[in-house]
């Protein structure tokens, strides 16, 4: 997110406001706006940045082209239907695997903190487990449609913090990146072990069921 603290000053006021839901009117067309879409595609807010535009004053959009690009977002509430699928499909292979786990960031926070989640898109799945676990849930997760292409897991798990898989066609169309360790830097953790993490584990009550995340300030 750094990109977005070296735009100029009234971009970034405008970015702010929009956020905070008190919008200042749009800068000059001719200044960084390519920066700013492309820094919010990366990360996955633009529906977000379009959801508080929405009912306001053309003085508070962005130039022509792209407000487009912000009116299109609504495209991710499709690509939400399917996210949540597939989690609702690795909950279950999870809990018939007595593999405790937890749903980490983009999907996680879409449930905690936005007023829609389908106004968090994500890349992939990111998922929490005990490292005594990894062998157990990658046996369970390619017994039901998904395939491993390294096992980062087997090299080293120290180097390593997590394995991905990925999905058949009739699992789902994002990757799922099993994790062990919540930080890549070997004892990053420091005395906050995996296992404290998944004692404090929390329900979120969502339309495909009760999913467990980690609380927010964890």
């Amino acid at each position: 997110g750094y990109d977005i603290l070296d735009l100029p000053d009234s971009l970034f006021s405008w970015f702010v406001s929009v956020f905070h839901d008190n919008p200042v009117p749009a800068p000059s067309p001719d200044l960084s706006w390519n920066k700013l879409m492309l820094s919010l595609q990366n990360h996955r807010i633009q529906a977000f940045l379009s959801y508080r535009l929405q009912g306001k004053s053309d003085i508070f959009y962005p130039p022509e082209q792209w407000k487009e690009v912000l009116d299109s977002s609504h495209i991710q509430g499709i690509s939400w239907f399917r996210t949540i699928t597939q989690i609702s499909h690795l909950d279950r292979i999870f809990h018939d695997a007595k593999i405790d786990y937890v749903l980490l960031k983009g999907p996680a926070l879409a449930w905690q903190v936005y007023p829609h989640p389908s106004l968090r898109d994500s890349i992939d799945i990111d998922i929490l487990i005990d490292g005594h676990d990894i062998q157990a849930a990658t046996t369970c997760l390619c017994k039901n449609g998904y395939s491993v292409r390294f096992e980062s897991s087997k090299v080293s798990e120290h180097i390593f913090h997590h394995q991905v898989f990925f999905p058949d066609p009739g699992c789902g169309t994002k990757t799922i990146e099993v994790h062990w360790r919540p930080l890549f830097l070997p004892k990053a953790t420091g005395i906050i072990t995996v296992s404290d993490l998944l004692s404090r584990q929390t329900f979120i009550h969502t339309e495909i069921g009760d999913i467990p995340v980690l609380s927010l300030p964890d």
